[in-house]
């Protein structure tokens, strides 16, 4: 991406120049860069992207260090301590992640042992674009003057020279802006987001789209729509899984592994909260007849009237499940009392 943007326009290969080593911060940390292989050397436990970071970190130090011989601001110097600061931090916890690998901890537990707030790195990378955005309004408001003066001196050759040098240091701005930090940008926000867990967001901002850019950035904002399109299905099918395993398939109760985990749940709060629960154990008499007369169709569709049944009679606040069989089991939430219990729901079940 910054080669093909080079060879375009060779202002940008000029290291001395501030919003050049800006844009290879913004690469250096950003997608392919030394966090997404930080998050990978966790995720996929190769030695590869490990390098890399380690790698990205050095380059990330080399272009702190040339920054600084370019006269930072103050608030530029606080930046990039700032991206230093989360440097360091990706740089002692290196030998947590090996370790953590070792003991074959999962990308979860590791990733809690070392988690990092990115917040200041990017934070750092705003203030120094902002800084550039200053330096250049600044310079412009001087080259306004400068033009004046100038045009009062040399009239109208004088003022097509500056007009034409401010033109082209804004289209100079605008591509820089357009085409580099704008998207590294967007891409560093849809990561943040995405490691936070958003998975509902917009790869392709309104005013920029890539899905027929085949150039570098063109193919990273694919690869993010392609992890977010992974995702939402992973976790669609984690949410089916987890249906399943708690989930009677027949009667669309709870089964015996919910009941069994809801109960001493509900036990335990009943507890906290002075109440009691009632359990009501329910089987249906004759149901083997049935079955063996009229075949197992119909005593599915018994099954079904009867959990339906039981879901209307109970309350929400109540766990209605099908055991097995023809065996259900219901447990009251706070009832008013025992009496209460055998009374109403003695009624409702006759």
């Amino acid at each position: 991406m910054q080669d093909e943007i080079v060879s375009v326009h060779p202002f940008f290969a000029d290291r001395t120049n501030k919003p050049v080593l800006a844009s290879a911060l913004y690469a250096e940390l950003g997608y392919g860069g030394m966090i997404h292989s930080f998050k990978n050397y966790i995720l996929r436990r190769d030695v590869k992207y490990k390098k890399n970071a380690l790698n990205s970190i050095g380059n990330i130090e080399n272009l702190i260090n040339e920054y600084k011989q370019l006269s930072p601001t103050i608030s530029e110097k606080t930046a990039l301590e700032d991206i230093i600061s989360v440097l360091n931090k990706y740089k002692s916890n290196i030998e947590i992640i090996d370790q953590g690998i070792e003991q074959d901890l999962s990308p979860e537990e590791i990733d809690g042992q070392v988690e990092i707030s990115d917040i200041y790195s990017l934070r750092g990378l705003k203030t120094i674009e902002q800084d550039i955005i200053y330096q250049i309004e600044k310079k412009s408001d001087l080259l306004g003057v400068l033009i004046q003066d100038v045009y009062n001196k040399e009239q109208q050759n004088a003022f097509i020279v500056i007009t034409s040098t401010i033109f082209i240091a804004f289209f100079i701005y605008w591509v820089f802006t357009r085409k580099v930090i704008n998207p590294v940008k967007n891409i560093s926000t849809v990561m943040l987001k995405m490691s936070q867990g958003e998975v509902d967001i917009p790869i392709y901002p309104q005013e920029i789209r890539y899905e027929n850019d085949h150039t570098e950035l063109g193919q990273m904002h694919s690869s993010l729509q392609i992890f977010k399109d992974n995702e939402i299905k992973r976790q669609a099918a984690e949410e089916k899984i987890t249906r399943l395993a708690l989930t009677d398939p027949l009667t669309g109760l709870a089964n015996r592994n919910k009941f069994e985990s809801s109960i001493n749940e509900m036990a335990a709060l009943a507890k906290r909260e002075d109440k009691i629960i009632a359990l009501l154990a329910l089987d249906l008499d004759k149901f083997k007849p049935i079955n063996d007369e009229y075949g197992h169709a119909a005593g599915d569709l018994i099954l079904k009237s009867v959990a339906n049944n039981l879901s209307l009679i109970f309350r929400e606040t109540d766990l209605v499940a099908r055991l097995g069989g023809d065996e259900f089991s219901v447990v009251l939430y706070a009832p008013d009392n025992i009496e209460s219990i055998k009374k109403h729901y003695k009624e409702l079940l006759h």
